[in-house]
This record gives structure tokens, C-alpha cells and sequence, in this order.
């Protein structure tokens, strides 16, 4: 029986081999050469199919060149990056110095507004000193109550007790418990 399967499986090689293989080739043949007279341009399509392949392997090179260029491109980007944030540190540093340099100038500012201030203030109380202290005390009376005590609290205290010795009772108390509350 082995013998039967041996001579069906070779005779169906060698039927494959005998018919198979020419009738392929006279298809080929048949294509190639009657193709064109009856409207298949097959040399034109092989052309094509060969082009499309070569097309693709152009595609890839001009990814791999747009690839390229892209990292290229990034590197100058990353390097701008560095070079802006060096920049702004910078003048975050100038910055931070100029606001010290204000807050000197301000504090020089207040320093010496403090001191004119203390010598203008010298200058109102050598005037009370100058003038009686009946009239100092109506000068007072018509001021506001905070600049009125804040002229007397600079005042020496002989010159003070004279001066609330002439103001209004209410002004007066108010003027003596202010000072007794700041007393130290």
C-alpha cells in the first residue's frame, strides 16, 4: 500500500511539473508579449511598481533628513532656553538689588524727613516759648486735638504746665490723661 501513496504522490509531483509549471510560463508569455496588443501595458505597470519602491526608499531618506533637521532644530531651541533663563536670573538678581537700594533710599528718606521734621518742630516750640502762654493756649485750643498734643508732648514742662494751665477744662484733662497713659 506504501508503494500505491508513493507512486500517487510522485505522480502528482511530476503531473504538477509537466502541467503546472509550463502553463505558468505560457501565462507570462501570454501577458508580456499579447498584453499589450490587447490593452494590459504590463512593462508599464512593472515600471510603476518598481518606481513606487524607489519612492519609498526616497520618502524615508526625506523623513530621515526632516528628522534630522528637527533635532537640529531642538538643540538651538534648548540652547535659547539656557540663554533666556541665565538672562532672567540676571535681572532677577539686578532687580532684587535695586529694591534694596529703594528700601536704603527710603529708610534715608524717612531718617532724614524725621529730622526735619524734629527740627521744624524745634522751631514751633522755641516760637511757644517766645509768646505768652495765654496765647499759646488759644493757638492750641483751635487745633485739632492729635496736633495740639503732639506740640505739647515736645514741649519742656514748665512751658507745658503754663500753657494747660490757660486751656479749657475738657482739653486740658484730655491733653493730661493722654500723657499719663504714654508715660513709661
Amino acid at each position: 500500500m506504501s508503494s500505491k501513496k508513493e507512486k500517487r504522490s510522485f505522480s502528482s509531483l511530476s503531473l504538477f511539473l509537466f502541467i503546472g509549471i509550463p502553463a505558468l510560463f505560457l501565462m507570462i508569455v501570454f501577458f508580456v508579449v499579447l498584453g499589450p496588443l490587447l490593452g494590459f501595458n504590463v512593462g508599464e505597470s512593472a515600471k510603476n511598481m518598481v518606481s513606487s519602491v524607489v519612492s519609498v526608499d526616497g520618502k524615508e531618506e526625506a523623513f530621515q533628513a526632516r528628522i534630522e533637521e528637527l533635532e537640529e532644530e531642538l538643540l538651538r531651541v534648548e540652547e535659547q532656553l539656557v540663554s533666556l533663563e541665565s538672562e532672567w536670573s540676571d535681572r532677577v538678581s539686578e532687580m532684587q538689588e535695586l529694591e534694596q537700594e529703594d528700601a536704603g533710599e527710603v529708610e534715608q528718606g524717612d531718617t532724614e524727613e524725621a529730622t526735619q521734621t524734629n527740627a521744624s518742630m524745634s522751631e514751633v516750640i522755641k516760637t511757644y516759648e517766645g509768646m505768652s502762654s495765654k496765647r499759646a493756649a488759644a493757638i492750641l485750643s483751635e487745633m485739632e486735638d492729635d496736633q495740639a498734643y503732639e506740640h505739647l508732648s515736645n514741649m519742656k514742662p514748665a512751658l507745658r504746665a503754663q500753657i494747660i494751665g490757660r486751656l479749657d477744662e475738657s482739653k486740658a484733662s484730655t491733653f493730661m490723661q493722654r500723657m499719663a497713659n504714654e508715660a513709661p
